[in-house]
């Protein structure tokens, strides 16, 4: 709050230079507070553009950190080598369970008949080997009556 007075014989002179010096003031604070403001928006203006700065260059430095460590996804901490061997580890298992599988029809085939191989996991490849093999041995013998037996089909 402030009081403003001022005397003089005229009575419309004290109002005037009262209002006037009011107004004068309240301007000025006006523009006081607008140039603080004003310089306090530059600042922060500044101090963004250098955050901003900041930040691509943490992040450039980042990707060249993960770059280095062969990270593939930063979320998940994978890096090339731990992809790698869970693929070969996957190949693995893969191979494993053809082996085994191959194996017990091996055995199969070892100890028994051609029907007991036939029921196996195998059967169904080897019906149809077995009708390749049957087709090919027709085939030999009716070259060999038709053209002889050294005839180079």
């Amino acid at each position: 709050m402030l009081l403003i007075s001022y005397r003089s014989p005229q009575p419309r002179l004290p109002a005037d230079v009262a209002n006037a010096v009011a107004r004068s003031y309240v301007e000025h604070t006006y523009n006081i507070r607008f140039r603080s403001s004003s310089s306090l928006a530059n600042f922060m203006e500044k101090q963004i553009e250098e955050l901003k700065a900041k930040m691509e260059r943490s992040s450039a430095a980042l990707a060249q950190f993960e770059r280095e460590l062969n990270v593939i996804n930063p979320e998940e901490k994978t890096s090339i080598l731990s992809a790698r061997l869970l693929q070969l580890n996957t190949e693995y298992t893969n191979a494993h369970t053809d082996r085994v599988r191959k194996e017990s029809a091996w055995k199969s085939v070892q100890s028994g008949t051609l029907e007991a191989t036939q029921v196996s996991t195998q059967g169904e490849n080897l019906k149809m080997l077995s009708a390749k093999l049957d087709e090919g041995r027709q085939k030999l013998a009716d070259t060999k009556t038709h053209y002889g037996p050294n005839h180079p089909e």
